[in-house]
């Protein structure tokens, strides 16, 4: 097996809240760029919702339809988190959906 240079650098870090608000029920665009540049990576992101809710995301120009009912989209439960990893589009922006508004956090928990 061939040696592998160590990977220093690759993966950010940054614990950034990204979203404290209440959530969408249309495909609505969030604008990551700030924490990750305007660039198209992968991002991992912790979401935690006050209420039961299904909530999906995409990255940014995605047409497909994961909203309730779909295989893709995340059923939660009132004051739970999931973590959730996508790309964004080449401008650091995803897209994501709600079947209820509630108060939902996001966070950057990391990015490439």
């Amino acid at each position: 097996m061939p040696d592998f240079p160590p990977i220093v650098g690759l993966v950010n870090f940054p614990n950034q809240q990204v979203f404290d608000g209440t959530s969408p029920l249309v495909w609505t665009d969030l604008n990551l760029s700030s924490y990750v540049g305007a660039k198209k990576t992968l991002v991992l992101l912790k979401v935690w919702v006050e209420n039961n809710l299904s909530v999906a995301f995409r990255e940014n120009g995605d047409t497909h339809d994961y909203s309730a009912g779909t295989a893709e989209n995340l059923p939660m439960l009132a004051d739970s988190g999931a973590y959730v990893l996508l790309l964004t589009d080449g401008g650091g922006v995803i897209e994501w959906w709600s079947d209820f508004g509630v108060h939902t956090v996001i966070t950057l928990k990391a990015y490439t």
